[in-house]
């Protein structure tokens, strides 16, 4: 999924669906992300139901927009005429996808997929979009809706890079990053777990998603998603399902101890004054430390006054949570997993 390095922290998901599983077809929902010439891209594409290869139409879909995207950046926000840049998109797509075509004897439609791309600078945002699938932005901590789903007449109507009035629907936007801290893509499929269109807003999980992205490795925090796709979110569809969350810190996480006592509440997820100090108490066991044993943990938290049955359950809860994690899966030897 991923090709280079990059400041950003990135997860990602596509789960095959139900309904695809039954019928023995692949999953058409592909990801991709890259990173190069200090661009990070992510791309996410929906093969077309209709389509009988559109997994292969998907996958490239997504490799051709990032590496275009990294290696045209500039180029592209600099542009005055938007339609020079969705001209050239679309060129190097169709360019692509002509070949696959001729690769595996089928008709270009035969590949037809959704696609929605990210990329970013240090200053600067670039989001095309085409078809349905949402494009969500956080700014300042809260996530909005940067892009709804393009849908036709009816629900289950879209257009794709393949159709003939792509370069009339593509969605092209570009924009400064300063206070952007995470965007997140995702199919029609995982929409409907994350975003209510009645009410506007999204849901409370996907801020626990980002979170997690920002707190764990890239493979930990893909497998993990990938795990709540495949118990959880692909249960409310038939549908394949599929996210790709880039995210970097914010003011949300720029320092424990710089937060206020709401926001530290926020950020622990408890009100009550005395489970905030317990917390605290094993946080500050870390400081100076790149390591902590869970031994030190118990030893220091009896010096604190708290019972050992107490601490050995605040352990338990402050690791299922992610805020301290262990070194190793057999290491019973602790680090914190956020800016303390």
């Amino acid at each position: 999924m991923m090709a280079g390095v990059t400041q950003w922290h990135i997860s990602g998901a596509a789960v095959q669906g139900l309904r695809h599983e039954e019928e023995n077809i692949p999953c058409q929902d592909k990801i991709f992300a890259a990173a190069q010439n200090g661009i990070t891209a992510v791309a996410l594409a929906d093969g077309a139901g209709s389509a009988k290869l559109s997994h292969f139409g998907a996958e490239e879909a997504v490799r051709v927009a990032c590496e275009l995207l990294c290696e045209k950046f500039r180029e592209f926000v600099d542009a005055e005429d938007s339609g020079e840049v969705r001209r050239a998109v679309l060129e190097c797509l169709m360019s692509e996808l002509e070949g696959i075509a001729q690769e595996k004897g089928c008709s270009i439609r035969d590949l037809a997929s959704t696609l929605l791309a990210v990329a970013v600078d240090e200053e600067n945002v670039l989001m095309l979009h085409i078809g349905d699938g949402l494009i969500a932005c956080c700014r300042d901590g809260r996530f909005f809706a940067a892009s709804l789903p393009d849908n036709g007449e009816f629900a289950d109507e879209t257009v794709f890079v393949t159709s003939g009035d792509a370069f009339r629907r593509m969605r092209l936007y570009k924009g400064k990053s300063e206070g952007i801290s995470g965007f997140a893509l995702m199919s029609d499929g995982a929409e409907f777990s994350f975003y209510s269109r009645r009410q506007e807003r999204f849901s409370e999980l996907l801020n626990e998603i980002k979170h997690r992205c920002i707190m764990y490795p890239i493979d930990e925090s893909s497998a993990d998603l990938e795990y709540l796709f495949r118990t959880v979110i692909r249960e409310n569809t038939r549908d394949d399902c599929s996210m790709i969350i880039m995210c970097r810190p914010d003011e949300y996480f720029r320092g424990y101890r710089d937060l206020c006592g709401e926001d530290r509440a926020d950020f622990l997820g408890v009100s009550r004054p005395e489970k905030i100090a317990d917390c605290e108490k094993v946080f500050s066991m870390f400081e100076g430390k790149g390591f902590v044993s869970r031994a030190d943990i118990i030893k220091q938290g009896c010096a604190f006054g708290m019972k050992r049955r107490k601490i050995q359950r605040l352990i338990r809860e402050l690791e299922r949570e992610g805020y301290i994690e262990r070194i190793s899966e057999n290491s019973k030897t602790y680090r914190l997993s956020f800016c303390w």
